[in-house]
């Protein structure tokens, strides 16, 4: 009786992709929203680049937590395109400070890339809105908007400064009041005139 013994040899061919290439494909790999308040959605989205002369894929995405939730605008990049992964963070889902780790899997090249999603909850902080809405404006014309924030069992907190990205758009922070262990701040915008 004759016993054969077969050995496989594999060869893994990237098509002169290297490992560890696909890390590099992004822009930045950690967000954190900070001190974020319950019950808003805190939303962020990862670009990824092709910087390789081949074509890469993407086989999927998966997170780490249920907070969490993501999605791929495209799956396919030629060389030199872009697309973007958005991580949308339900404060609701955690109590606290939270890390939500993102999986996401190439398949040219074999890899997969590790993001990280981190905020910390604190039911002692709230805003009156998620955004500062200016409303419809007319061309040429100011519009103003406020939101309020306030911060409960922590008199010492303050807003210290506000910055746009923009010379059209000027911030401001303003004290309404301080007490009884609660400290509120009115947050405006106000969009000059020549947009």
């Amino acid at each position: 009786m004759y016993r054969h013994v077969v050995f496989c040899i594999g060869v893994l061919a990237v098509g002169g992709v290297q490992a560890g290439e696909a890390e590099k494909f992004f822009s930045e790999r950690v967000k954190d929203f900070g001190t974020v308040p319950f019950g808003q959605t805190q939303v962020h989205h990862f670009k990824i680049t092709n910087t390789t002369n081949h074509v890469v894929s993407i086989t999927g995405h998966r997170v780490s937590c249920g907070c969490v939730s993501t999605s791929l605008q495209a799956n396919v990049l030629r060389p030199g395109e872009s697309t973007f992964l958005t991580a949308t963070m339900d404060t609701r889902r955690f109590i606290g400070a939270k890390e939500v780790i993102v999986y996401v899997t190439f398949a040219n090249p074999y890899e997969e890339v590790t993001l990280s999603v981190r905020a910390n909850r604190n039911d002692n902080f709230s805003k009156s809105a998620e955004f500062l809405h200016l409303g419809q404006v007319r061309k040429g014309t100011e519009a103003t908007g406020s939101l309020q924030v306030t911060m409960r069992n922590d008199p010492s907190f303050e807003i210290r400064d506000a910055h746009s990205g923009t010379d059209f758009v000027k911030p401001a922070a303003k004290l309404l009041r301080r007490d009884h262990g609660e400290v509120v701040y009115e947050v405006s915008a106000n969009l000059k005139p020549g947009l």
